[in-house]
């Protein structure tokens, strides 16, 4: 492997380059590179053609004060790879060794892309965004109803999903969702009962399973906010009868996702949307652009195939006259929605279709079997 470079007090040492072509072992130090110290004379004499290569016997390099990293071909990591840090002698090597060590794929949540930042509020079972990572994601406890046993609070895992792996016990029951872009936490309302969690549902990944219980409320009434509006969640719904709502400003007024039972996705912020084919029992990328009463340019997207509002969705947004619900449409409990549900993300303004499109490509990366 060559031989280790010394400093010495004077003169210096000739260095050959190693047979066996893997070049120069160096000592790193903190800063990175090599430290080289000016001699009283002499110097650091270091053999090799002045065209310099990066194929033996023809390595190249320049003795300088100071620290220096290497830079040449026949020293660089290799694409995709990076080093660790260590201490002592070591070669760089070819992809087989130790040292190098696939990247880590960065984490890319909806609040990462462009257009989803700044939501008026996020509700899921991963991160917002990728500072969020280990954040709080949700509390959880053993009991379907009552006060809560065995109360847990579950953080984002270092892959950007919720971490179940700490709770011990099963059934999991979900007591409160945290707004991660907002302030408005989601509660359980100690009547009725809590949301589950249904493990590897959607692409492997958990979701929270709402049976028919009372929903889920923010603690006080929500945060005004006024049309264009837009909507986009993930999640699945069963088959049942009457008209069901996964989430609203708690008025039964605002509807951005309104299921009718038979297989259909409406809106409803104050007047009934035409609607469009969406199959019960099947995981969704939903997003829903209110316009305002116009109408103009209101869309509702199921897995990326927009339709055109027929009509105005009418007036209605978020009032400040309930509380944010998610699992009914109302913060009564009426229009009890049935399913599963991933994230709901609310975002102040009209998203663009593009934008539209990549976070449908986005939450379709969850994972497998849409």
């Amino acid at each position: 492997m060559g031989l280790p470079v010394t400093v010495v007090t004077a003169g210096g040492i000739a260095v050959t380059e190693a047979l066996n072509g893997r070049g120069l072992p160096v000592s790193p130090i903190v800063a990175g590179g090599l430290a080289v110290t000016q001699v009283t004379s002499g110097g650091l004499a270091v053999v090799g053609l002045d065209a310099g290569s990066d194929v033996p016997p023809n390595y190249r390099t320049r003795a300088m004060a100071g620290a220096f990293v290497f830079s040449f071909e026949s020293m660089d990591v290799l694409a995709g790879f990076a080093m660790q840090a260590q201490a002592g002698a070591f070669a760089f090597a070819d992809p087989g060794n130790t040292n190098l060590v696939p990247p880590t794929a960065a984490y890319t949540g909806p609040g990462d892309l462009t257009g989803w930042g700044t939501a008026y509020g996020y509700w899921g079972l991963r991160a917002y965004n990728a500072s969020k990572i280990g954040a709080n994601c949700i509390d959880v406890c053993a009991n379907f109803t009552g006060a809560a046993v065995s109360l847990t609070t579950v953080v984002i895992g270092s892959n950007g999903y919720v971490d179940l792996t700490p709770i011990g016990f099963s059934p999991i029951y979900v007591n409160r969702i945290y707004d991660q872009s907002g302030t408005q936490d989601l509660f359980f309302p100690l009547i009725g009962g809590r949301p589950n969690i249904a493990t590897s549902v959607v692409g492997g990944k958990p979701a929270i399973f709402f049976p028919e219980s009372y929903p889920m409320l923010s603690s006080s009434n929500a945060v005004a906010q006024a049309q264009p509006l837009t909507f986009a969640t993930v999640l699945s719904t069963t088959a049942g009868a009457g008209t069901i709502n996964p989430f609203s400003d708690g008025t039964a007024t605002s509807l951005p996702f309104l299921f009718s039972n038979t297989n259909q996705l409406g809106t409803n912020l104050g007047v009934f949307t035409s609607y469009t084919p969406c199959t019960d029992n099947m995981f969704h990328s939903l997003i829903v652009v209110a316009q305002g009463t116009t109408g103009s340019g209101t869309t509702q997207s199921v897995d990326g195939t927009r339709a055109t509002v027929t009509g105005n969705v009418g007036s209605g947004a978020i009032a400040s006259t309930n509380k944010l619900t998610m699992g009914a449409g109302s913060e009564g409990g009426s229009m009890i929605f049935r399913g599963y549900i991933f994230e709901v993300i609310v975002k102040a303004g009209s998203v663009s279709t593009t934008n539209q499109d990549a976070l449908t490509t986005n939450q379709h990366a969850i994972g497998t079997g849409w």
